[in-house]
């Protein structure tokens, strides 16, 4: 299940480089491994706030409002469930599609993402 968060890892610390002013004119500077884990590393920042929005919005957030579902979670995972049987392995999949998708609202909310 780890491989499939390197990738989003990988492409969201690639995009937060690629469009952020102090970052992207150092960007072509870097290569090889240097720009692997340099995007490694500003994927991993966003994976900590995705995953810390995350947890921190499923608990604070109810279920229902006015009969209507909230819950994604409970939404995705039947979804999952209904292709695949395993339900352990949809409650994984479906935390990691909410932890991606976050991932990337995150990148795209932070274009003045200056870490060094």
């Amino acid at each position: 299940m780890f491989v499939f968060l390197m990738l989003p890892v990988l492409t969201c610390g690639f995009l937060v480089l690629s469009r952020s002013l102090p970052h992207f004119y150092k960007l072509h500077r870097l290569e090889g491994q240097y720009l692997y884990i340099k995007c490694a590393l500003h994927g991993v920042y966003c994976l900590a706030i995705a995953t810390f929005l995350t947890l921190s919005m499923s608990n604070i957030i109810p279920d229902k409002i006015c009969y209507l579902s909230l819950d994604l979670h409970n939404l995705i995972e039947t979804f999952i469930k209904s292709v695949v049987n395993d339900s352990d392995m949809a409650n994984e999949l479906s935390w990691f599609i909410i932890i991606t998708i976050t991932m990337y609202i995150v990148r795209a909310r932070s274009r003045s993402f200056t870490l060094t």
